[in-house]
């Protein structure tokens, strides 16, 4: 389990801070990692497997609503580039080195990892080859 932190509130209680609940998420049995490529970057999330055994062409709908954010998908980091195709390079089949650091960061040693292409796929394969992707 991940690092918890506390916090005062103004009552006294001690209570987790948002940042350390999320944070236990991580690590749970059941949860896979997923590199989510947008228009202006991309997101690391921890999303539950079962999810993605079941509906994958779907995927975007568990980003909608507060049950599917607060129970399926949890937010690791988001990454803008402002020059997001070269973020990772099909052409030179090169990835950006901030890129590469948000994988490692959330990625432990042959953890699987989701992409949504499978370009990206054979690139992270061959370049980060501790993770299977």
């Amino acid at each position: 389990m991940g690092r918890r932190e506390r916090r005062r509130d103004g009552g006294g209680q001690r209570q987790s801070s948002p940042d350390s609940q999320i944070e236990s998420v991580y690590d749970n049995p059941g949860t896979i990692k997923l590199l989510f490529e947008t228009p202006s970057g991309f997101a690391m999330f921890a999303i539950d497997e079962k999810y993605l055994e079941k509906h994958i062409e779907h995927i975007w709908t568990y980003f909608i609503g507060d049950f599917y954010c607060n129970n399926i998908v949890w937010l690791h980091e988001f990454q803008k580039f402002e020059d997001r195709p070269n973020a990772i390079d099909l052409t030179t089949r090169k990835i950006n080195p901030r890129l590469i650091k948000m994988i490692f960061k959330y990625i432990k040693f042959e953890e699987k990892l989701v992409v949504g292409r499978p370009e990206y796929k054979e690139i992270i394969e061959e370049l980060l080859v501790c993770v299977a992707v």
